[in-house]
Order: C-alpha cells, then structure tokens, then sequence
C-alpha cells in the first residue's frame, strides 16, 4: 500500500467492507472466539490488554503487590 499510487489505494480502500475473502473470515473467527472466551470468564464488555512478561511491576498500584522469586 506504501508504495501505491493514492488514487488507486483509495479506489482499494473504499471496497474493503465489501471484502468477502480468506482473512475476512479468518479475523471473525477470531474476533468470535475472544468474545465467547470472554463471555465464558464473565469479562463480557471488558478491554483484555497483554503485559509482557516483566512489566506487571511498572503499573501503577500493581508493583508492589507482586512478589518475585
């Protein structure tokens, strides 16, 4: 897309929605099977956002209830 010439990307673009391919269905599986995984653990309508392992001591309130070792 980078290396498109702007009319034609946007010609592209605008048709997304109407995209009916393999990776379509492929990111409404998935989106399907987070909210049923969510939906199971009762996190309906909650934002999961990963932490790299190591990072839990920078949040805020959280470091110093954590104990490693």
């Amino acid at each position: 897309m980078w290396a498109m010439e702007a009319g034609r990307f946007f010609r592209f673009a605008f048709r997304l929605p109407a995209y009916q391919g393999a990776m379509r269905m492929v990111a409404e599986r998935l989106a399907h099977d987070e909210e049923q995984r969510k939906k199971a653990k009762g996190l309906e309508g909650r934002e999961i956002v990963p932490v790299p392992a190591g990072e839990l001591s920078k949040i805020p309130g959280l470091g110093e209830l954590i104990e490693y070792g």
